[in-house]
């Protein structure tokens, strides 16, 4: 038997449930829940626990594990931390075996979350924010956000101290300016305020400018060697706003973030998904190491890229994951990294990964991208026709 405590600390009400199980049979202890309203966190946690033992008539040395979601992951005594995208998934497959998709509305956006019959996640998709004006954003505690940098420096010591003897690290603790400044209202909502008022625009990608450079100096402090900077800024047509208003209203960011990363003695990568064709020259002129996911499906073509900037940012990716890194063949997988590899290896600055990852992506076809990849990745390159 394990009497559990959950724990989700959201950014604006915390929800706390007691449970056990035993066997194959779980059953709800206590719940509680409390709007934050400017008040401790620790406190009303603390508070939260104690409701929920005092219900059900259990001290807390009879709890057996104690598990945090949102943003709870420093909150002491907790036994484990979990993603909220990932609670959200579990637990509707724990509620319905059937369900495949979620629903989230929280106190700064609306997401749907598709899920697998394992509860495994696909990307989520942003319906909508509740940053509506100036005055919203003026209301929205800040505090969980104002703390991350914290976390980070943390999670990434740990990461770097376990694995950077043996893998170059990029480490990534947020979404970009565009994603950041857009999500929290809505496109709509976003592109009006772009046109109509264009100071609240500014004041918020000065916010998540800040917050990103700062969050460079947690990597670095805790000897993250890169990051990853990451900004959907394309459709599979191409970029969402113009070229010209993308630099207008984040250029000067981007540069700054750059540089930041730079004078830390990091290696930044630009990751942004669709067809990038005419903004990989802005994305060197930005002082962007390296460029990053190369979408096939969106027609991104390494040959092209490579000719266009490959002299200025390394390459990045490419490697479908709509077919060959989740059902193809042995063959067709060793086919395409060949391809890539004679596309955009000679002369090096390319690194060989996939384009995106998702639930489907088979590890089986990743370590036959990586066995393609020593066959033929090495200098000079063989690039035999036989796999």
């Amino acid at each position: 038997m394990t009497v559990s405590i959950g724990v989700d600390v959201g950014s604006g009400v915390i929800k706390t449930a007691l449970f056990r199980v035993e066997g194959e049979k779980s059953e709800w202890l206590s719940r509680w829940d409390a709007r934050i309203r400017q008040r401790n966190t620790f406190t009303l946690v603390e508070e939260s626990m104690k409701s929920v033992l005092d219900s059900a008539g259990l001290a807390r040395d009879d709890i057996d594990y104690v598990a945090t979601t949102g943003e709870g992951e420093s909150l002491p005594g907790a036994t484990g931390h979990f993603y909220s995208m990932t609670t959200h998934a579990r637990g509707a497959i724990f509620l319905n075996p059937e369900a495949r998709g979620v629903v989230d509305i929280g106190a700064l956006n609306g997401r749907a979350i598709y899920i697998d019959e394992r509860g495994n996640i696909g990307n989520p998709i942003y319906r909508e924010g509740l940053i509506k004006s100036p005055a919203d954003w003026k209301a929205w505690d800040k505090g969980p956000i104002f703390r991350h940098p914290v976390k980070v420096n943390k999670v990434f010591a740990d990461v770097q101290a376990e694995y950077g003897d043996r893998l170059y690290i990029f480490g990534f603790s947020n979404y970009g300016l565009f994603e950041t400044a857009w999500q929290p209202m809505g496109f709509e909502r976003f592109v009006v305020a772009v046109r109509r008022e264009r100071d609240f625009i500014r004041r918020l990608i000065r916010f998540y400018e800040d917050l990103f450079c700062e969050l460079l100096e947690a990597k670095a402090d805790a000897g993250v060697p890169a990051a990853v900077y990451t900004d959907d800024l394309a459709y599979k047509s191409g970029p969402m706003l113009s070229p010209r208003l993308i630099d207008e209203l984040f250029g000067d960011s981007y540069r700054r973030i750059t540089e930041t990363a730079h004078a830390l003695g990091m290696k930044i990568l630009m990751h942004s998904c669709g067809n990038t064709y005419s903004l990989l020259e802005w994305f060197a002129d930005c002082g962007f190491d390296a460029v990053h996911p190369l979408e096939p499906t969106a027609g991104m073509e390494l040959a092209k890229v490579k000719e266009m900037v490959g002299d200025r940012m390394c390459i990045i990716g490419n490697i479908d994951v709509s077919h060959i890194l989740v059902d193809a063949t042995k063959e067709e997988v060793f086919a395409a990294v060949r391809r890539a590899i004679r596309e955009a290896g000679p002369g090096g600055g390319y690194i060989l990964g996939p384009d995106h990852s998702h639930p489907r992506v088979s590890v089986e076809r990743l370590r036959w991208m990586v066995e393609a990849a020593g066959r033929y990745g090495s200098y000079p390159l063989d690039l035999g026709e036989q796999a």
